[in-house]
């Protein structure tokens, strides 16, 4: 049996939740862990119409890229969409889980994906993250430090660009006393107790601390671990806000049309600054608005930058030094979709699962 809870760790598994954005609300927003799931509704939005789409399907899980819950509600009463969405998913057993800036700042999230579809290389973000990493020293006994090092290695911990299950260590003596009622692992109650310890120093990315920090405590010998964590600013150089990366060879601008077009059938209309370029190398993107990355485009040297809406000094900020290009905030991240499907699919064989027919562009066009 699948429960909501293997669902929302399958999804958290690959795109971790302290990878959103502070002001982000990705998780689980309605529904009961424990409760069976009987089919999983991707969707770029929820509304009335969504859910009521899963109730007629049979499906109890709906997976979004936009939360559902994203401004707070302090009351229920059915007078908003989010709010009489909410009464009919609970009144149906209709889970509601979002992945957002989480999925937009994972090295295979949105638009990771979007950049392989249009055949990018060399690919790294826009803005990478900061402060992710933390130092972790761990003091071990000398007779469980090598238990200790291997936890740390399979929960990804000591990584450091193309090496792997680094740390440093420092030999020395732990003293302490046992109080009445301890069950030590060595020395006696009420006895001063020194015992032969390693420290084991590594760093951490913060994605994977608390996975990290169970597996040392299921391997470690001490009732209570000492363990030291500290926050760096060391930036986060494969997460972050938006992709860059280069077409194998330059390319016309109006290729680039082309291909925008033909990779994503939900384009309409495409807007840009003045086209101060016609030959396109180096590509940037970020899926829905993505505005705020324009000048870090530009740092990146980017000959453009595709996002899904823009403010329209942005396009005049632009016209120096980049082409500026909108497809819609909506097209932009549909693409969402196929990285759900693929999480679940992976995990999840014969899973019934498939995508929103009730999904809609808020936006609509007059052609």
């Amino acid at each position: 049996m699948v429960t909501v809870q293997d669902v929302c760790r399958a999804i958290e598994g690959v795109f971790p939740l302290p990878l959103q954005e502070s002001y982000d609300n990705s998780g689980l927003q309605v529904g009961i862990p424990s409760d069976r799931v009987t089919g999983v509704l991707l969707t770029l939005d929820v509304t009335e119409q969504v859910v009521e789409e899963a109730i007629k399907k049979g499906y109890n899980f709906i997976l979004a890229h936009h939360p559902l819950l994203f401004r707070g509600l302090k009351r229920i009463t059915g007078a908003t969409y989010e709010e009489r969405a909410v009464v009919l998913a609970l009144r149906n057993g209709i889970a509601i889980y979002a992945a957002h800036t989480n999925l937009d700042n994972h090295p295979d999230g949105l638009n990771h994906y979007w950049a392989k579809e249009l055949g990018l290389v060399n690919l790294r973000p826009v803005l990478p993250m900061e402060g992710q990493y933390c130092k972790v020293q761990v003091y071990v006994p000398q007779s469980h430090a090598q238990k200790v090092r291997e936890a740390m290695a399979e929960s990804g911990w000591g990584k450091q660009g193309l090496y792997d299950v680094c740390s440093f260590t420092h030999t020395g003596e732990g003293r302490f006393r046992a109080l009445d009622g301890a069950n030590p692992f060595c020395g006696s109650p009420g006895e001063i107790h020194t015992e032969p310890e390693e420290a084991i120093s590594t760093v951490v990315p913060r994605i994977f601390l608390h996975e990290g920090v169970k597996r040392i405590k299921a391997v470690h010998p001490y009732e209570e671990v000492a363990m030291d964590i500290l926050p760096l600013e060391t930036s986060f150089s494969s997460y972050g806000a938006g992709i860059v990366g280069d077409f194998p060879e330059e390319m016309p601008l109006e290729e680039v049309w082309n291909l925008l077009k033909s990779s994503n059938e939900n384009i309409k209309q495409i807007a840009h600054s003045h086209p101060i370029k016609t030959k396109i190398r180096k590509v940037a993107l970020c899926g829905g608005s993505g505005a705020f990355l324009l000048k870090h485009a530009i740092r990146a040297n980017a000959d453009i930058f595709i996002t899904g809406e823009a403010k329209y000094n942005d396009y005049l900020d632009a016209k120096e030094s980049i082409v500026l290009a909108t497809i819609g905030h909506y097209e932009s991240e549909m693409i969402a979709l196929k990285c759900f499907k693929e999480v679940i699919s992976q995990k999840f064989s014969n899973f019934a699962l498939c995508f929103s027919e009730r999904n809609q562009n808020p936006i609509h066009y007059i052609h």
